[in-house]
């Protein structure tokens, strides 16, 4: 049986019982290759013993990833299933240590992942929830007052929560289709609620993440896969993260390829999103396509990750035409077709004109944020 650990298969026939562990053999991490095991041996109710070793050409960017994602603090209540029926150990786990190394201390061809993870809930007595803080932000690349977040369309139970008693069952305002599956848009101003929360039961617990926001460190490749179709890039979880190539910030519908040592940019689109808005892209292909920015003299110089979570990513991008520069924060949403660009909180200016010419067709034209947050909620918080 195939298992994931959010976004982490785990290969069929891989299981095997001795009585006192249950051990798996992984073939791959996020679709890079190397092998592991992990290991069932908690010596507690709802605790489970990880004991991966990657070996290969990948393992050392595999291990790095394993290791980002147990201590990141935004990914927490990681879903653990397998992608099809259930098993006695489903449910929703948090990392409560975490102590990777290298078997051979000269080579990262051969790493140890050790981690014990404890059990958050499970699809009986917990629900998923996006939080939200709505807040204004100083966006000059529009003024309109809408504040959207999405959520995965497979989803049922779809109510605003206020956090007590209160609860309210909205409609949909859009579709739209991302790389890995189809996202339903709500409108947080909708609901009648302060900074609602949006719980949904998830289709499975293994399509969580499916949708969700990602920024990739491409280690200098071009492509993704490498010439054997294998994911060459690495995930990462870490804002602290040390990029050894470019930097791509992406959610199935938008992908931002920013190289801050080469200072160039490169936007793309997913054609079958279903929003239309990126010029002559073919919307029926379902493929990434280039969108042409206008010609320019501003490039990224520094790319600051700051916030990496399932439902947005934060970056703070350094922006020069050679003779000024100009930062902005950047935030990324699920579901998103354009990214918010926004004045940081110390600017003492507008951005530049030439500058939002050239950001212009990516850009969100909103001035709120709806400051969305992952969420994990217990069912008997919730009256209906």
């Amino acid at each position: 049986m195939i298992r994931r650990l959010y976004r982490t298969p785990i290969p069929e026939g891989s299981f095997r019982s001795t009585g006192e562990t249950a051990r798996s053999e992984l073939a791959k991490l996020s679709a890079l290759t190397g092998s592991g095991s992990v290991e069932n041996t908690g010596t507690s109710p709802g605790e489970l013993t990880l004991q991966v070793q990657y070996r290969g050409q990948y393992a050392g960017r595999l291990a790095l990833e394993l290791a980002e994602l147990l201590h990141s603090d935004a990914f927490t209540a990681l879903p653990y299933a397998p992608e099809s029926g259930s098993a006695e150990d489903d449910g929703y786990y948090s990392a409560e240590s975490v102590s990777p190394g290298r078997i051979r201390p000269q080579t990262d061809r051969a790493v140890n992942v050790d981690a014990t993870l404890a059990r958050d809930g499970t699809p009986g007595d917990s629900i998923q929830g996006v939080a939200t803080s709505q807040a204004q932000v100083a966006n000059d690349f529009g003024s309109d007052q809408t504040t959207h977040i999405g959520i995965p369309a497979s989803a049922s139970m779809v109510r605003w929560w206020d956090g007590t008693a209160g609860i309210e069952w909205p409609a949909p305002i859009d579709t739209h289709t991302a790389e890995f599956g189809t996202l339903e848009i709500y409108d947080v101003d909708a609901s009648s609620f302060s900074d609602p929360t949006l719980l949904y039961k998830p289709a499975s617990l293994d399509a969580i993440g499916d949708v969700d926001v990602g920024v990739w460190d491409t280690y200098g490749a071009s492509s993704k896969t490498d010439s054997n179709g294998v994911v060459q890039w690495q995930r990462v979880f870490s804002p602290q993260h040390d990029p050894r190539g470019a930097i791509v910030l992406e959610n199935g519908i938008l992908r931002l390829t920013l190289n801050d040592v080469d200072e160039t940019l490169t936007a793309e689109f997913w054609t079958g999103y279903g929003g239309g808005g990126y010029g002559d892209g073919d919307y029926g292909e379902s493929t990434w396509d280039t969108i042409d920015l206008p010609a320019s003299n501003w490039a990224p110089v520094d790319v600051d990750v700051r916030h990496i979570s399932p439902a947005r990513l934060e970056a703070r991008i350094l922006w020069s035409d050679g003779s000024q520069r100009y930062p902005l924060d950047a935030i990324l949403t699920r579901g998103a077709d354009k990214v918010l660009f926004a004045r940081t909180p110390n600017a003492t200016s507008a951005t530049p004109s030439t500058l939002v010419d050239y950001l212009d067709q990516i850009a969100s034209t909103t001035i709120y944020d709806a400051g969305e947050r992952q969420t994990l909620v217990a069912r008997d918080e919730v009256s209906q």
